[in-house]
């Protein structure tokens, strides 16, 4: 099935549409998992960016 699947995908990349779609979607399963995964650390990283805003005001 997953062999098929990456054939089917070798062939069509070929298209430069493809391609761009298949980067975005990588993308977004990416930002995705961090966010899932992540979830403490970008609220830190959140207050430490609201901590410097504070202070360069």
């Amino acid at each position: 099935m997953i062999n098929s699947t990456m054939k089917n995908i070798e062939i069509r990349s070929t298209k430069r549409s493809t391609v761009n779609a298949a980067v975005s979607t990588l993308a977004r399963i990416d930002t995705f998992m961090l966010r899932q995964c992540g979830i403490a650390s970008g609220n830190q990283l959140n207050e430490s960016l609201h901590f410097f805003e504070f202070q360069s005001s």
